[in-house]
């Protein structure tokens, strides 16, 4: 059992993909599949988070709301990423900073 519960906190890191029955209430997921092993179709987009409402009923279904503020009852074999999605790109940081360091700004 106490093999279990290590396994099951060691996957629970951000950036995990696992199906949506293994994760906590609360949870903050991205790229969820609409129906199992067809890939991530919703919440795809940087900056954007779905959270796990409720637990599994008899129906295998997890209830997830949606950035759009919409509830959804999930499939529990789906999987989704743990965490929201962010865009880093240092490249446009990097110029930015350059165009203001050299009087281009307004």
């Amino acid at each position: 059992m106490a093999d279990y519960l290590l396994t099951n906190d060691l996957a629970s890191q951000i950036g995990t993909s696992m199906p949506i029955s293994m994760m906590r209430i609360g949870t903050l997921i991205h790229n969820i599949e609409l129906r199992p092993s067809e890939g991530g179709k919703l919440v795809r987009s940087a900056g954007t988070v779905a959270k796990i409402l409720k637990e599994p009923s008899s129906t295998r279904r997890v209830l997830v709301r949606l950035p759009s503020g919409v509830s959804k009852l999930i499939d529990t074999r789906c999987r989704a990423t743990i965490g929201a999605l962010y865009e880093c790109d240092d490249q446009m940081a990097v110029h930015d900073l350059g165009a203001y360091s050299e009087g281009n700004h307004a």
